[in-house]
């Protein structure tokens, strides 16, 4: 940074005078009635640093506050994260709406507090508060290191103090194989062999709503190979696209009792331009249907709570967490993980017949 120090008498002391070039202008930044040098010397040596790193920022970018600064941030993240992602982002930012209207550098913790004290008013896990405040200190680094706008980075979540809360086990919901069998005969068309297929082969909706009548559907051998599915591609549309993970990638045996009606129903369903069998555009749409109807025959259970079926009737039936793994598209560990209390349940329901047996 280009600058010169000056110095005048004015008002019986001293006025000092720092020029400092911004761009292609020169400005100036003065204070007056110092008496020593010994006095205006730290006020020099302050405004010199704090005017080097204000002079980096684009004209463009001074007092840029918070709201204007995160639709910019949202605009380059679109190029390179996925929509999902971007939506996350979205949603995060409702929670800090108090910063909108605040400059960027002056955000600080005693504007963040508030918002931190609404979430916890609300009922917010902590884990979810977290999640927030990472999304919101990932905007503020951008800020930081890809528009040089601010040095610090003001979000620290350490500061947070968080109330104790004691915790309560989630537990997956799913149906008995009877209420299971007794859902699926009060559904019929499409909805029936979707739920089939989530129910009685453990497929994630997404999956479903990707399969395409081709080599993948292969009814014949009683088999369905899970290599694709229906999802939110980068532009915001929906597309077939990858699998979750690599582990998603697998071959579904299909229970034969439904197999016959399940080619009757590929030969006669209306199919989309990409030949998929079921055709909703959009998977939340499927999921809404499905939940709405499953509500109103007594089930207050969501798509993917059939799947949660399919693997419990597996594990009460005997079958091992690594081949359970390996039908559903998924980690040892996250099923052991996932359904840890139903073998617990059944470890108590084993107690209470040997007692009652030796």
């Amino acid at each position: 940074m280009d600058y010169k120090v000056s110095f005048r008498k004015k008002d019986k002391g001293i006025q000092c005078i720092i020029a400092y070039k911004d761009g292609d202008k020169w400005r100036q930044k003065t204070k007056q009635g110092f008496k020593t040098q010994k006095e205006y010397k730290p006020w020099i040596d302050k405004t010199i640093d704090e005017l080097k790193d204000t002079v980096k920022v684009p004209v463009d970018y001074r007092g840029m506050t918070f709201g204007e600064f995160k639709e910019i941030f949202l605009e380059d993240k679109e190029r390179e994260y996925s929509p999902n992602s971007v939506d996350i982002y979205k949603t995060a930012y409702t929670k800090f709406k108090k910063i909108n209207d605040v400059p960027i550098t002056e955000v600080s913790y005693i504007h963040l507090k508030p918002c931190f004290d609404d979430m916890v008013k609300d009922g917010l896990k902590e884990s979810t508060i977290r999640d927030y405040f990472t999304k919101l200190k990932t905007t503020f680094n951008h800020a930081i290191n890809n528009y040089k706008i601010m040095k610090e980075n003001p979000v620290d979540i350490k500061q947070y103090k968080f109330p104790v809360v004691e915790q309560k086990e989630t537990k997956v919901k799913a149906l008995t194989e009877f209420e299971l069998n007794d859902l699926l005969s009060k559904l019929s068309g499409s909805d029936y062999y979707f739920c089939v297929l989530a129910g009685k082969c453990g497929m994630r909706l997404g999956e479903i709503n990707g399969i395409i009548d081709d080599g993948s559907l292969d009814l014949d051998n009683g088999i369905i190979h899970v290599k694709r599915q229906w999802k939110k591609t980068k532009d915001r549309k929906h597309d077939l696209g990858t699998l979750k993970t690599d582990n998603s990638y697998r071959t579904v045996p299909i229970p034969a009792a439904y197999i016959p009606g399940l080619k009757l129903y590929v030969k006669g369903c209306v199919k989309d331009m990409d030949n998929r069998i079921f055709i909703d555009k959009y998977n939340d749409t499927t999921s809404a249907r499905l939940s709405y109807k499953f509500k109103k025959m007594g089930y207050n259970i969501s798509v993917h709570d059939l799947r949660h079926t399919y693997v419990t009737i597996l594990i009460k039936n005997g079958f091992d967490f690594k081949t359970i793994a390996e039908l559903i598209g998924d980690t040892v560990e996250m099923v052991i993980k996932t359904y840890s209390h139903f073998t617990e349940d059944m470890f108590e329901s084993a107690k209470d017949r040997i007692n009652k047996i030796l």
